[in-house]
């Protein structure tokens, strides 16, 4: 089977989606062409990338607004294929660009088409004008999809509300990571102390829908009750500067750092005892869902797919957006309950490892294209 994926932007979780899909198809034995803007790409995506014999990059300009220069971007990515001899069976667009670009390409092509949403319509986070020009196009795409496979519960629920009920055309095949040995072992009851500061971690696209202002000015409210601590919040993006003099306003350069992107996302994680997620819009939350697999405690926002990911008390805390008071509150919970914190810790684990796997994630989404691609008709 000739597999092609499309998205704008190869960076963060929506990178590991598409890169766990592709890698997990070309081990299965099929061709996979890429569509995407490489430019855009974060340095994780531009340290995995191999062409090789079974996967090709195709390299385009895509932009984020919609406008007349999609036209453009959808020709390129026709000639490349066209160039490559490429015949695909079936195009899986990712996000909303990606999706835009793969239903009309297969359209064009003759093939069928799938479609997966990772934030943009189902957020209603683009102000209302916006809002209401991308759930139109989605409506109108629909008739062209053959199927739309959402990663988690709460982005099918939203595409369902916001968008249109797409019926059987609706699929769940939920996201899924790497299986790993989680580390459960007990804390020191010092923990915040200075004999046993506490690390703190948090991870994602330095921009304001990630929430790190908040988590900084929560650390703010930590530092002043007394709890010792280190924080790195890894990530690049356009907040960059802005949260870095956040830090320095609060006098929290000396606990506080900005180390950029990591090459090693779960090795980070190990050294930390807590990692907050504190988004404002989250399909689905790979960053909590890779903390809890490792055994660490896990505060995240009550919106999205967290929602789906924690159960308050049991497997992570969970806290309101935008609450830098909550999120302060959550840490000192964790720190002065160590045994609760550490049952929770193992039973979010026990629920990763049961419940998101990235080769069931992967033989989901072959099983789809092969139901909408028989050998037969190959």
């Amino acid at each position: 089977m000739t597999i092609v994926y499309a998205l704008r932007n190869l960076e963060g979780g929506i990178r590991r989606h598409v890169i766990a899909l592709i890698e997990g198809a070309v081990r299965a034995g099929h061709t996979v062409y890429l569509i995407t803007d490489f430019s855009q790409a974060d340095q994780n995506a531009r340290r995995w990338t191999q062409p090789t014999e079974r996967f090709h990059l195709i390299d385009i300009k895509i932009k984020s607004a919609p406008g007349p220069w999609d036209i453009w971007s959808l020709l390129h990515a026709r000639r490349a294929l066209h160039k490559l001899r490429a015949k695909p069976d079936i195009i899986h667009g990712h996000g909303a660009k990606g999706g835009i670009l793969a239903r009309v390409l297969a359209l064009c092509l003759r093939c069928k088409s799938a479609y997966t949403p990772h934030g943009g319509s189902i957020h209603a986070m683009h102000g209302a004008v916006l809002n209401f020009l991308y759930r139109g196009i989605e409506r109108l795409l629909v008739p062209m999809t053959d199927r739309l496979i959402f990663e988690s519960p709460y982005s099918m629920d939203e595409f369902a509300k916001r968008v249109t009920d797409a019926g059987s055309k609706a699929v769940l095949n939920v996201n899924g990571i790497p299986e790993v040995t989680p580390d459960l072992g007990p804390w020191p009851r010092s923990l915040g102390s200075s004999t046993d500061p506490l690390h703190i971690a948090a991870f994602g696209l330095l921009r304001p829908i990630k929430g790190f202002d908040t988590l900084i000015d929560a650390l703010s409210e930590l530092r002043k009750s007394g709890v010792l601590f280190s924080a790195a919040i890894f990530g690049e993006g356009a907040e960059r500067a802005s949260l870095e003099a956040k830090v320095r306003e609060l006098g929290l350069s000396h606990c506080v750092r900005l180390p950029g992107e990591t090459a090693d996302t779960l090795y980070e994680m190990r050294l930390a005892h807590i990692v907050i997620q504190p988004s404002q819009f989250e399909s689905f939350g790979l960053v909590t869902l890779e903390a809890q697999a490792l055994g660490r405690a896990v505060i995240a926002t009550n919106v999205g797919g967290l929602k789906h990911l924690i159960t308050d008390g049991a497997t992570g805390l969970l806290v309101e957006p935008k609450s830098p008071t909550q999120i302060k509150e959550a840490i000192r919970r964790i720190l002065n309950n160590p045994d609760a914190a550490l049952e929770m810790r193992k039973s979010a684990a026990d629920q990763a490892r049961e419940y998101y796997s990235d080769t069931a994630m992967v033989n989901g989404a072959l099983s789809i294209y092969e139901s909408l691609c028989p050998k037969e008709t190959r």
